[in-house]
């Protein structure tokens, strides 16, 4: 190693010592344990979600030594126009479903809930995008 990745790595050690040390001191000794608590509670779903990616990671990392080991490690997609309206029809009814289970649990929609179908909208638009954009 040389000098300079021998500093970032104390630099990035030293940093993390002095954040597990604040937070110590900040939530233990301040007496915030409930906002801790609240925290972690909040964290379940996302660790739930982490969960099956690294279950799916786990699947998809074998199949491509497999792949790797026959020479193989591409993958080719034929995909027809009928693909393509599918794509379009989830892209475009992902938002309107996440608006309607808003509505339907709550009974009115609210702006985060406009925000989160449009996050939703621009994550598969863009990804669709990308992905016919390759043909």
């Amino acid at each position: 190693m040389s000098g300079k990745e021998l500093m970032l790595d104390f630099l990035t050690y030293a940093f993390l010592i002095f954040l597990i040390c604040f937070c110590i001191v900040f939530f233990i000794a301040g007496n915030r344990v409930e906002m801790v608590s609240d925290f972690i509670k909040s964290l379940f779903p996302l660790a739930i979600f982490a969960v099956f990616f690294l279950i799916k990671t786990k699947f998809s990392r074998y199949e491509f030594k497999k792949r790797s080991k026959e020479n193989d490690p591409d993958i080719t997609l034929r995909l027809t126009y009928v693909d393509k309206l599918l794509g379009d029809l989830i892209t475009f009814s992902l938002p309107i479903l996440i608006i309607a289970i808003a509505l339907f649990f709550k009974g009115k929609v609210d702006f985060v809930d406009i925000i989160q179908a449009s996050a939703a909208f621009l994550v598969m638009y863009l990804w669709e995008k990308r992905l016919f954009n390759k043909e």
